[in-house]
């Protein structure tokens, strides 16, 4: 790509928000192109959110949200959805759970913006299933029954007080799906998060002591 006497320069700014929704804005400066390659690439990239059902994992072994609530066991399910602009390169991830005397979900992730008693940390920001405008949600992971009560414990009771809650990094974190790995490790739930999760990769120096659950 040839740019003649201007640059261009791209911002994604993860964290403007109007009410409950989020939204991304991409500032370009510099308009003086010489090869128009730039912009199909340009056009791919930010209708990227529109392909990336495209490669969605199969969801047909999952039961509907409806029919677990009422199953009288624990349920813990991990979900992904694209985010906004740039879903082809970035995933937020987040962990629905339910204990088994209940008929309700409780939504835990980590948002991009401060607020609340637990920092970033968010429960029932939105609805457990609600995706962010880049594409529908899904399911990536589901424990079901005696398996899933220690993950839902854990969730419930240690996620208030995640080490990270008073810091947000988007790249490379902490982030939403550092928060995510941080539940897998720390239950010994082997989960593969999406390769999109870039958060889920986050090492912090030193490194952060996990305290698993029995």
């Amino acid at each position: 790509m040839y740019l003649k006497n201007r640059s261009v320069v791209v911002y994604v700014m993860e964290g403007v928000f109007q009410g409950r929704h989020m939204f991304f804005s991409i500032h370009i400066r510099g308009s003086y192109f010489r090869r128009i390659i730039f912009f199909p690439v340009l056009i791919a990239f930010l209708s990227g959110c529109g392909f990336s059902d495209l490669w969605k994992p199969d969801q047909s072994g999952f039961e509907p949200l409806t029919s677990l609530a009422s199953n009288g066991q624990a349920v813990a399910r991990v979900y992904a959805a694209p985010l906004p602009v740039v879903g082809a390169l970035f995933t937020h991830t987040w962990l629905a759970v339910k204990a088994p005397d209940v008929q309700t979900f409780d939504r835990w992730e980590v948002w991009i913006k401060k607020q609340g008693p637990y920092g970033f940390v968010q429960k029932n920001l939105l609805p457990v299933e609600r995706d962010l405008a880049g594409g529908s949600s899904y399911v990536v992971a589901e424990l079901i029954g005696t398996e899933a009560e220690g993950v839902v414990s854990f969730v419930e009771t240690r996620s208030p007080n995640y080490p990270y809650k008073d810091v947000y990094v988007a790249i490379p974190g902490p982030n939403s799906d550092t928060y995510t790995q941080w539940v897998l490790n720390s239950t010994r739930w082997d989960v593969q998060l999406p390769g999109t999760a870039l958060g889920k990769d986050y090492q912090p120096n030193p490194p952060l002591t996990i305290d698993p659950v029995p």
